[in-house]
């Protein structure tokens, strides 16, 4: 009597185990996918350097205008000390004093300009840096629970490796070289198909009476006409 049930036990833990290795395959992939992480990085990057430029910027900027400032109070230090009685000499300190005011008011109108580029960058900078550390630290708690659940996945599946092996072995090599070639040729994976109701199981075809008796004479394996799963009586 062919194996019958030996064969469908012998599908359900190649079916487990399947299920198991696309979860894996999933896991897999999914523990490599920085893609999320890796945009906001770049993006907080080019933020940071661009901010980091007009903050260079900025101070060369508070550095002249600190430098323009001290130099017009020395110069009107000395226009007012009374120091000076010379006319000439006084209308130079007095055009040295409104030089170096309206070289000040470039500087500081500079200093707006990169102000106003650089306030904007440093708050999506902050907001970046925050939705980074989240994404951070999101991923790596889905990291630790997919390696958890990875663990699992690949214990099991030594077991049912194991199982697998012994459910083989103990098959006819004839019957077990059939289920093999139609598992292989089967999109989901599958070699049998029960029988009920003189219909097959995976397709949900009426078989004909000719391989319904055939069947249960029990004298050798067959196929569904329809799909070519192996047919399973019980």
């Amino acid at each position: 009597m062919p194996a019958f049930r030996e064969l469908y036990v012998l599908q359900s833990v190649d079916l487990e185990a399947d299920g198991r290795k696309r979860r894996l395959r999933e896991i897999a992939e999914a523990l490599s996918d920085r893609r999320a992480l890796d945009v906001l990085a770049a993006r907080l990057a080019e933020v940071s350097a661009a901010a980091n430029a007009l903050a260079e910027r900025q101070r060369e900027f508070d550095d002249a205008i600190a430098q323009l400032t001290e130099r017009i109070g020395r110069a009107e230090a000395r226009l007012y000390s009374g120091t000076v009685v010379n006319p000439r000499e006084l209308q130079g300190l007095q055009a040295d004093v409104a030089q170096l005011g309206r070289q000040r008011d470039a500087q500081e109108l500079g200093l707006l300009e990169v102000l106003e580029e650089l306030d904007p960058l440093e708050k999506e900078r902050a907001e970046t840096q925050a939705r980074f550390t989240e994404e951070r630290q999101a991923w790596g708690a889905r990291q630790e629970s997919l390696s958890s659940e990875q663990a699992v996945l690949e214990r099991e599946v030594a077991e049912l490796t194991t199982r697998r092996t012994g459910l083989a072995g103990a098959l006819p090599p004839g019957e077990l070289a059939l289920y093999e070639q139609v598992r292989s040729r089967n999109a989901q994976g599958k070699a049998t198909a029960r029988v009920f109701n003189d219909m097959c199981e995976s397709c949900r075809v009426g078989l004909p009476r000719r391989v319904v008796q055939d069947l249960r004479a029990a004298a050798h394996l067959l196929r569904c006409p329809n799909c070519a799963l192996i047919l399973i009586l019980e």
